[in-house]
């Protein structure tokens, strides 16, 4: 186990610690971020709220499959193991939420984690080709 990046591996260990904590309650629930966009004054709160809540998802899930990624970059597997190990913790993310009075779990929101995890892991794919086509190039 070598080629792990130990502290890449800490970075998402707290990751997934907090995704734990915040949907551990339902302090993170769709009526309490609907409460916080109410504020906002001539904005349908409904829509915004959707927006918002989705977006969420896209972004841990995404950081989850990109820290797994730099975790084991040095592995053939890394991009597999990134996908992986990101749609496993929306999943277990789900499941959890089903047990947690005030949550729901939601198959569309592993769907979405997953595919997030996955349109992240092949723009990350693309763009070390880009690099090494840029440096192959520049050496040649």
């Amino acid at each position: 186990m070598a080629m792990v990046r130990w502290h890449w591996l800490l970075i998402g260990a707290a990751l997934v610690i907090a995704l734990y904590a915040l949907t551990s309650s339902s302090v993170a629930t769709g009526s309490s971020t609907e409460r916080i966009l109410s504020i906002i004054p001539l904005v349908p709160t409904e829509p915004l709220n959707f927006v918002v809540r989705k977006t969420a998802h896209i972004m841990v899930f995404s950081g989850i499959a990109l820290i797994l990624w730099r975790t084991f970059s040095k592995s053939k597997w890394s991009y597999v193991i990134g996908w992986a190990g990101a749609s496993f913790v929306g999943l277990a993310d789900e499941v959890h939420q089903f047990f947690i009075n005030g949550r729901s779990a939601a198959v569309s929101d592993v769907i979405l984690n997953s595919s997030a995890a996955a349109f992240t892991l092949f723009i990350a794919f693309a763009a070390v080709q880009i690099i090494h086509f840029v440096n192959w190039l520049r050496y040649e």
